[in-house]
């Protein structure tokens, strides 16, 4: 029996920016999660899990304020302390511009991680991420600056769109030059809402390997680059964990919204995808809900017929349901970057072939962690 989960919980589906590649948009539920949904939530997980990684997301998570989230770190501790046997750990995605130097002391002291959402130089992140009355860059950029001020490192996500595809080895030294230690590179979801800033397979193909030839041949490199350091792996024989990548979206992760609603991701919505509310079902009844079983068989059956002659299977596990679903409304669909991510996993396997195999087998190893949340915190 599965012991350890992800939870994405949306604190508020509100945003203080207005990405011009934003799916979350239409069918919200307006305000902040209540302590209450959360304590809900709490109250009946360990009875079911061992270990769980909470992936505060939005929206914008900081708008709900730094006392929240002392709120929650207390009514996490009201369940876990004491007990050796269960374990948790805390990652809040955010825009980074309400960050500041005494909520990062707190999340250090707390030991909440932060990642922060930008997509590029000024220029980029400037068209891409507008916002109200702020400058996101400047104020993205501050936070970083801040995080590595207080902490051992700072990771970062980048969405890849048609404004920033030509910018693969470019984007590598931005991030190089403004000292981060960890980029997760997430492509657009290309919602058909949003069809100029669509990541075609022909641009995503060409990104990653820029990208990625720009990691290679530095010397010193930036230390964890996702999800090249998952494919190496995945190439190497090993099992990948990143949702996308291991065809676990229905197995070892929950979106929790606002009013206590429990999905299977925080894209999938509406009575196809309701499986149960905290606020009357327990979270075993929710995980081992039949609903959820369902759409567990149906994902086995379609690695089955659509991707079991596939080379990369084993790599790429029929990639991500979520990109599928807004692509084409329908979740069994290819993902929309099929081809580009097989052409990806082709150019990284010659790459170990050659001469360079060793150097970049050593420079995917890395200590186990919650690495696989990284993919859950995507496209804000």
């Amino acid at each position: 029996m599965q012991r350890s989960i992800s939870i994405v919980i949306k604190v508020t589906n509100s945003c203080n920016l207005n990405c011009v590649y934003c799916y979350n948009r239409d069918n919200v539920i307006p305000g902040v999660i209540s302590l209450s949904v959360i304590e809900n939530m709490l109250s009946t997980l360990w009875s079911r899990f061992d270990h769980a990684d909470f992936i505060w997301h939005g929206g914008e998570p900081l708008l709900a304020g730094q006392d929240f989230f002392r709120t929650v770190k207390a009514l996490q501790e009201k369940y876990v302390s004491g007990r050796d046997d269960k374990s948790y750990k805390n990652l809040i995605q955010t825009n980074g511009t309400l960050v500041t130097g005494n909520f990062v002391e707190w999340c250090r002291d707390e030991d909440f991680s932060i990642g922060i959402s930008i997509d590029g130089p000024k220029e980029i992140t400037g068209e891409s991420r507008p916002a109200f009355e702020l400058d996101a860059y400047e104020k993205s950029i501050e936070a970083i600056e801040t995080i590595r001020s207080v902490n051992d490192g700072v990771g970062v996500i980048c969405v890849i769109h048609k404004l920033n595809a030509a910018m693969g080895r470019e984007l590598y030294a931005f991030f190089k030059r403004i000292g981060v230690d960890s980029v997760v590179l997430l492509p657009n979801m290309n919602d058909p809402r949003i069809e100029p800033y669509h990541l075609c397979n022909n641009d995503y193909v060409c990104f990653h390997k820029a990208f990625f030839d720009a990691w290679v041949a530095d010397d010193d490199p930036v230390g964890t680059i996702v999800p090249f350091r998952q494919i190496v792996n995945a190439l190497l024989g090993n099992q990948p964990s990143l949702c996308s990548y291991s065809g676990g979206c229905f197995r070892n992760f929950l979106s929790l919204d606002v009013d206590g609603s429990v999905y299977p991701c925080s894209a999938f919505f509406g009575s196809d995808f309701y499986l149960g509310n905290v606020n009357t079902s327990s979270i075993a009844e929710i995980y081992d809900s039949p609903k959820l079983q369902q759409l567990r068989a149906e994902m086995k059956q379609m690695l089955s017929t659509e991707c079991g002659e596939c080379e990369f299977l084993t790599v790429c596990q029929g990639g991500c349901r979520e990109a599928a679903f807004i692509a084409s409304g329908k979740l069994y669909s290819k993902d929309p970057h099929c081809e580009g991510r097989k052409e990806l996993f082709g150019y990284i396997r010659e790459v170990l072939k050659s001469q360079l195999g060793q150097r970049l087998a050593e420079k995917a190893k890395y200590p186990a962690s919650n690495e696989r949340n990284w993919d859950l915190v995507h496209h804000r």
